[in-house]
């Protein structure tokens, strides 16, 4: 009885002992997370993250999952993605897949060069929460289903690393006057003590390069770089693997010896002191005349433990920039931040996190009317903005840039472009590579006159500034064109490049030289149609499929087959009366006429002539004497063209009734038949004879000589065939 009365006190001390250090692990566990969430909120991850992390060494189940995905967020913020993807999957594997860790592991994916993976995530989140999110899934889905398709102008431009980027972040460069601008949280000074609890680095400040000649670009792009300091190890317990973004430590910047810049590195300038005050600055804008800039800073004034973004305008003066003053629309709760101007200096677009928007950050335009106190940010539509974020605008003429995280794309932020005309943004369309990479890529600026320009990118393990340069035509395709007849070389033929895809760059032409040869300069994967082309001989064309062009390309010989010889001309037509009109088309073939009269000769108009002179007694059909000349020349011309048909007309005026009037014409044209039958015009020949009395009157009958007029014939001849 006593062995099992000692057992069971053995057993309830060992039970209490065990709920006293659960209720102890949980009190530390809700401490931590507690103070872990605090920066959290506050937006200082670097803050957060040993605290999460020391949160969970408690073995407290009660915080495990919100801690989990907030440290793997805080990771993902500060672009330590090896860790980040670590404590995603952590999450996942306690509490399931979720649509932000999903979508964080699969944007990692797709930093890890894996399109394929972050792909089949993404079509997991659309299956498992159909109509959350549709158009960012879908966009994401669109861009690692076909990453091909920024690939198209790789080849078109060359990429240079600056040699003055540090091992911190340097950023969203910006053209001023003959130099350039650009953001860096780098150690410069006594203030770079002050760390940003963001990602642990000093505060951002503006420098400047006087002149873009003194940039200085290396020759080969650098690996990816660990940053020089010295480290104190605070909590290690991710175990991953240790790479450039890994973030396994936590450096303690105030207490590290740096190490001494190389050769390579040179102090820059500051900007101006205006900008060197609390907290970060940049990236900014100017106007045309270049007298006011546009600025993101933080508020010098904090809601809830938050200096929240601020968009400022400063004027330049005598004494430098002053009269600051923030811009009207900015509201303290809220973030606003990458300012940039159109060409015409009226409209200002800038990103902010306020409500209303898509989601994530938005862009936004603000009127710069003389009055712009009165004016309203308006949303830009969801061609441009998504539930991503849309960040670092700027302006290249009337070309808006802007980096998205929810449109089609390669990975991570992609840079875009979109044509702003009267205020109204064309659809946006992705650059491409090389400028977007599977990282960050953001702030791009561009001269249209020089075609070069600066952007921003994380590909190297923190944000660093690359030139970009156009390589208008990077690459040659060479052929040469045969004749088939004589099997060597053709001299002299046309090669015409045909543009075949969507570009702005025009077709060209050559004539082949001594060896047939012909050469072209042209862009990567683009596609063309060459036309060879030679007069006698036979048009021949190649098509170029533009996945072919990748470097220098060497074109299949051409072979172009002569034109058989033509034929003889044909024997010109028959024509026996020589008019000119063949005796095909001749109805008078042995008669030289006239094309208007079917090649017949025109006598109808003599006969008509002749026939006004014919004339008769009053009231009879007995001929007059005036009309024997004119119906002999009648007679002559009729028995000179035997191949005329004829018919007679008689008319007469009104002067007896119509029965009357109408025998009497018969008889009139009957006589003129009979006189000319009589001067050997056959009888065969009169088709018809007829009267029309005073039916058919071409006068006045109230008159003596419209009635004379009327008493008329006539003689209409026709040619048969």
């Amino acid at each position: 009885m006593k062995k099992i009365f000692l057992v069971l006190c053995i057993v309830l001390l060992a039970r209490t002992e065990s709920l006293l250090a659960q209720s102890k692990g949980n009190y530390r566990a809700k401490a931590f997370y507690q103070l872990a969430e605090r920066d959290f909120q506050d937006l200082k991850f670097w803050y957060a993250v040993p605290f999460y992390k020391a949160a969970l060494q408690q073995k407290s189940a009660v915080y495990d999952s919100i801690c989990l995905l907030h440290l793997a967020e805080s990771y993902w913020q500060m672009k330590y993605y090896d860790s980040a993807q670590f404590y995603f999957s952590r999450f996942e594997s306690v509490i399931g897949p979720d649509y932000m860790s999903s979508r964080r592991l699969a944007e990692i994916q797709a930093i890890r060069q894996q399109p394929d993976k972050a792909l089949s995530i993404y079509q997991n989140i659309e299956k498992c929460y159909p109509g959350l999110h549709t158009q960012l899934v879908q966009n994401r889905i669109k861009g690692f289903s076909q990453p091909e398709l920024f690939l198209k102008n790789k080849d078109s431009y060359a990429i240079s690393y600056l040699r003055d980027n540090s091992s911190e972040q340097d950023f969203s460069p910006v053209f001023f006057q003959k130099g350039v601008l650009f953001v860096s949280n780098r150690f410069g000074g006594p203030e770079s003590e002050k760390e940003f609890g963001w990602d642990g680095l000093p505060y951002a400040r503006i420098y400047e390069v006087p002149d873009l000649y003194q940039l200085r670009s290396a020759d080969t792009m650098p690996a990816r770089k660990e940053r020089d300091q010295k480290i104190n190890i605070i909590i290690n317990d991710d175990y991953t693997p240790s790479t450039s973004n890994d973030n396994n430590i936590r450096l303690d910047y105030r207490n590290v010896q740096r190490a001494k810049p190389s050769a390579q590195h040179r102090p820059l300038g500051r900007f101006s002191d205006q900008f060197s005050s609390l907290y970060n600055y940049g990236p900014l804008c100017f106007n045309a005349s270049g007298d006011k800039v546009y600025f993101t800073r933080n508020s010098l004034k904090s809601t809830t433990n938050k200096h929240h973004l601020e968009i400022c305008e400063a004027t330049l003066g005598k004494n430098g920039w002053g009269s600051v003053r923030v811009l009207p629309f900015v509201d303290k709760d809220f973030d606003y931040f990458h300012p940039a101007i159109n060409k015409n200096n009226d409209r200002l677009y800038f990103s902010s996190n306020q409500p209303g928007g898509r989601g994530g950050a938005d862009i936004y335009m603000y009127s710069l009317h003389p009055d712009s106190s009165k004016a309203i940010p308006l949303l830009l539509d969801d061609r441009i903005n998504t539930e991503g974020d849309e960040l670092f605008t700027t302006f290249s003429g009337d070309t808006l840039f802007f980096s998205s995280d929810g449109l089609p794309g390669l990975g991570g932020l992609d840079i875009y472009a979109a044509t702003e005309k009267n205020g109204a943004i064309s659809n946006p369309i992705n650059i491409g590579a090389p400028a977007n990479s599977n990282f960050d890529d953001f702030g791009l600026i561009w001269n249209d006159e020089k075609h070069y320009g600066f952007f921003s990118s994380s590909r190297l393990g923190s944000d660093d500034i690359f030139r970009l340069d156009l390589l208008r035509y990077p690459i040659k395709i060479t052929g040469s064109v045969f004749d088939a007849s004589t099997g060597k070389e053709m001299q002299g033929a046309l090669v015409q490049l045909i543009q075949k895809s969507s570009t702005d760059d025009p077709n060209q032409q050559m004539i082949t030289e001594l060896y047939g040869a012909y050469r072209f300069p042209v862009k990567s994967r683009q596609r063309y149609t060459l036309i060879i082309s030679k007069q006698g001989y036979y048009t021949d064309t190649l098509q170029v499929n533009g996945d072919t062009i990748v470097n220098d390309l060497q074109l299949p010989p051409v072979i172009l087959r002569p034109l058989p010889p033509p034929p003889p001309p044909p024997p010109p037509p028959a024509d026996s009366d020589g008019d000119g009109i063949p005796d095909s088309d001749d109805k008078c073939p042995d008669l030289k006429g006239d094309a208007a009269n079917l090649g017949c000769p025109e006598i109808q108009k003599k006969l008509n002539e002749l026939a006004k002179m014919v004339y008769f007694e009053t009231d009879k059909d007995v001929l007059t004497p005036e009309a024997i000349k004119p119906l002999d020349e009648a007679a002559a011309i009729l028995l000179s063209y035997p191949q005329t048909t004829l018919i007679i007309e008689g008319h007469t005026d009104n002067m007896a009734g119509k029965a009357y009037n109408l025998d009497l014409s018969l008889r009139r044209a009957k006589r003129v038949k009979s006189y000319l039958v009589s001067k050997g015009v056959a009888a065969t020949r009169f088709t018809k004879v007829e009267g029309f009395g005073m039916a058919k009157p071409i006068a006045d009958n109230a008159t003596p000589e419209g009635r004379a007029m009327n008493r008329r014939v006539y003689i209409k001849a026709q040619f048969y065939e």
